[in-house]
């Protein structure tokens, strides 16, 4: 049985307000403050110090395994992503490591897929437009954060 460490407890207490905080910002205004980035930044590397099963690769990882691939896809198409949806996955991916952030992206694109959908069927947004991808990226990382 794994003991419950307070320390541990309030750095996923922190890193989880963090992402609720980054999610409901960019869901007024669809941007993300590097303020916020910089806290989950923090949080992550807090909780890779309080956890030794998280290694320093498996943060570099994690912070590398989407947010490289989608640096890359904003270079060739700048309009498809924003900068703080890719700061936004190196900074989940620190605190979630790889396998789990892979995960994590995946939840993202599935409901913001969802969430878009249901937009066109309702004729609120066209293809095409823009959604508030980072509160998708919020949600998957909380719920992958779980696993």
């Amino acid at each position: 049985m794994q003991t419950v460490n307070a320390a541990e407890t309030c750095c996923v207490f922190f890193w989880y307000a963090g992402l609720f905080l980054v999610g409901r910002q960019d869901w007024k205004t669809m941007t993300i403050p590097d303020r916020l980035q910089i806290y989950l930044l923090l949080a992550g590397i807090v909780n890779g110090i309080l956890r030794p099963e998280m290694s320093a690769a498996d943060m570099a990882a994690g912070m590398l395994v989407i947010s490289f691939p989608l640096y890359l896809i904003s270079r060739a198409a700048p309009e498809m992503i924003g900068g703080g949806d890719i700061k936004l996955t190196g900074v989940c991916g620190i605190f979630l490591g790889w396998e789990k952030m892979i995960i994590s992206f995946a939840l993202a694109v599935f409901l913001s897929g969802i969430y878009g959908t249901v937009l066109m069927m309702r004729k609120r947004k066209g293809a095409g437009e823009h959604i508030a991808f980072g509160t998708f990226l919020c949600a998957g990382a909380m719920v992958s954060g779980l696993l």
